[in-house]
């Protein structure tokens, strides 16, 4: 999966907070929103954004824990916690 050179993901959502225009159009085409930031995402990955409210949070368990990438193993390894990026499999 190509990404830009860094994963511009966080800065998107944390935009979406001042933006109510860019927070409906991530929710209704988020392919489209990152696409525009520079993603490109296969046409056989389904995306989903769901968001978080105060009666409601999500948990995202990874399809395959084996397919982590080396940085994100070391982290998880070392006791350190952090998300791994789905599009640019960073660790965040």
């Amino acid at each position: 999966m190509s990404t830009t050179s860094e994963c511009g993901l966080q800065a998107i959502i944390e935009r979406c907070s001042r933006d109510a225009d860019l927070k409906k159009k991530l929710i209704s085409n988020p392919r489209e929103v990152l696409k525009e930031h520079g993603f490109k995402v296969p046409a056989h990955i389904e995306l989903r954004v769901l968001e978080d409210t105060p009666e409601a949070m999500h948990l995202v368990i990874p399809a395959d824990p084996h397919a982590i990438a080396e940085d994100a193993l070391d982290l998880v390894a070392g006791g350190t916690m952090g998300a791994v990026c789905a599009v640019c499999g960073k660790v965040h």
